[in-house]
């Protein structure tokens, strides 16, 4: 169990980097993880049993722009496994945002 599985940042900025924090609250051990891109890095804090992600969002894309739009929605994944007793259990962790540039 994670004491968040959805942290929404809120209005953000592009290009920032951001770190973000998932605090796991149950017994168990970290297997593994993988984010949706190259934007987002996990890595995890075995001592405090937190997944300490880095998100750095992109720029907002030309398209957006030419029609006036300097915004857009971001939602990042993180997929997790944890080793709970003699099962793996398997979470989707999200970081959203509205990204300004």
């Amino acid at each position: 169990m994670w004491k968040e599985q959805i942290i929404d940042l809120g209005d953000i900025d592009a290009g920032k980097p951001i770190n973000v924090k998932f605090e796991y609250l149950s017994e168990g051990n970290y297997s593994s993880s993988s984010t949706s891109c190259g934007c987002t890095v996990a890595n995890w804090n075995d001592k405090d049993k937190v997944l300490e992600t880095v998100f750095t969002p992109k720029e907002v894309a030309k398209h957006l722009k030419d029609v006036g739009q300097n915004y857009y929605n971001s939602v990042k994944y993180i997929n997790v496994a944890m080793i709970e007793g003699a099962s793996v259990g398997k979470y989707e962790l999200q970081i959203k945002a509205v990204v300004h540039g």
